[in-house]
């Protein structure tokens, strides 16, 4: 057996030897909910994702954190939710990006222009991934989670065809 099989097997082996000791075990869900709960405290968003950029991000960070620790359906959910916020954060970094452009003197080849288009197209890759989590819940996971969120998730869907659209139009 070579060096790199016996290091994917050692490793195969400690992964299943930590599992089976607790190291490595999941959060129940009540206790990964509250989690979830305590972090859409923090960032404010109970009710909508944190408009600024930063507190979006940090809160996408953790969410990543929690999602790690979590199985069953907790998992759900929180990958719910984090396709979610990772969808509206690049549509607001898409956005953001694009109101700042003059578009009578930049090119399509622009930097601006690429980064706008490149975070279009990661906001529709998690609102796809979003819509799709979001109606896999049953209506008790969907209690974790803002009303109408997969309303406002294909809200955020119809914004990025906008930007598509507008982008093609000038390009």
């Amino acid at each position: 057996m070579n060096f790199a099989v016996r290091g994917v097997a050692f490793f195969a082996l400690l992964a299943l030897a930590l599992f089976m000791l607790g190291c490595t075990a999941t959060l129940p869900d009540k206790n990964a909910f509250e989690q979830l709960a305590a972090l859409q405290e923090k960032y404010s968003a109970k009710v909508s994702f944190p408009a600024n950029e930063i507190m979006l991000n940090d809160y996408v960070s953790e969410l990543s954190l929690l999602r790690g620790k979590t199985a069953g359906s907790a998992a759900k959910v929180i990958d719910a939710e984090l396709y979610s916020a990772q969808a509206f954060y690049y549509l607001n970094k898409s956005l953001s990006t694009s109101a700042g452009i003059d578009f009578s003197t930049v090119r399509c080849s622009s930097k601006e222009i690429m980064d706008s288009v490149s975070s279009a197209a990661l906001a529709k890759e998690y609102c796809n991934k979003a819509v799709s989590a979001l109606g896999a819940l049953s209506s008790d996971e969907s209690k974790y989670l803002r009303s109408n969120q997969l309303g406002a998730v294909k809200g955020y869907g119809d914004k990025i065809v906008q930007l598509e659209s507008f982008f093609k139009g000038k390009c």
